[in-house]
């Protein structure tokens, strides 16, 4: 997992024994002009985040990545596509790792065999004295196992589906290099060749799936993505295109 280095690779690195958030601790750092492009990395987050302000159980065994990186102010709007390519190169390391059939939920969770592995959130920050700037969060349940009651996935760890404990330090580093490549790509060729893998790794195209809105609960079947990343959902009378929502597989 130790790829050459390349202009890419040269960011700041901060390790950290504990912490409220990773995010929030980048999000302090920019708006202090500093850690433009940066990782920081905890052993347990006490105040950890997912989607719509959900908590995020942060123990210690786990991994509990953030990045920031500058984004031209052209890209301003298309922050989701961040977080694509995020999910892609997160994916596609784990397979290739591991030999394990990672895949993606839309929009922002990592699943080994129908159970949540790993969760991603990324964000557009303006800081008081820097450009725009992406902060992304990764969660990815490594050596410790986790309950979370109200999920819509039961949690697997890495160690559950190996069978072994795997050593955190050398798969941080190679996430955090394939995740700033990545973005680097995406802001040089754009997000087709992104959605196009992102669609190769889809957990419930196909499928007949539950999605949750803020206003509703919609039941049909997963046509794919598209785009703009949006879900297309057939319910059997029409068909939609869901922009923000949470979705499972119906079993």
């Amino acid at each position: 997992m130790e790829p050459q280095d390349s202009q890419e690779d040269r960011f700041e690195w901060v390790l950290l024994d504990d912490v409220d958030s990773t995010n929030r601790y980048l999000r302090d750092a920019l708006n202090e002009g500093k850690l433009s492009h940066a990782a920081v990395s905890a052993e347990r987050q006490s105040a950890g985040r997912g989607r719509m302000d959900r908590s995020w159980q942060s123990p210690p065994g786990n991994l509990y990545l953030s990045l920031s990186f500058p984004v031209p102010e052209a890209l301003a709007d298309k922050a989701m596509f961040f977080n694509v390519a995020l999910a892609v190169s997160v994916a596609e390391l784990l397979r290739g790792e591991f030999d394990l059939d990672v895949r993606l939920k839309w929009p922002n969770d990592l699943v080994y065999e129908g159970s949540k592995l790993g969760g991603l959130l990324s964000e557009l920050v303006r800081p008081r004295t820097l450009p725009l700037h992406l902060i992304a969060g990764l969660g990815l349940n490594v050596n410790t196992a986790v309950s979370i009651p109200d999920a819509l996935l039961l949690p697997v760890s890495l160690f559950q589906a190996l069978g072994r404990r795997v050593e955190i330090k050398p798969l941080r580093e190679a996430l955090a290099r394939g995740i700033f490549r990545s973005w680097v790509e995406l802001v040089r060729s754009g997000s087709a060749g992104f959605i196009a893998r992102w669609r190769t790794l889809a957990d419930m195209m196909g499928r007949e799936v539950e999605v949750r809105t803020a206003e509703t609960i919609l039941t049909g079947r997963a046509l794919g993505i598209g785009e703009d990343f949006e879900l297309l959902l057939d319910t059997g009378s029409e068909i939609l295109a869901i922009h923000e929502g949470d979705c499972r597989r119906l079993r």
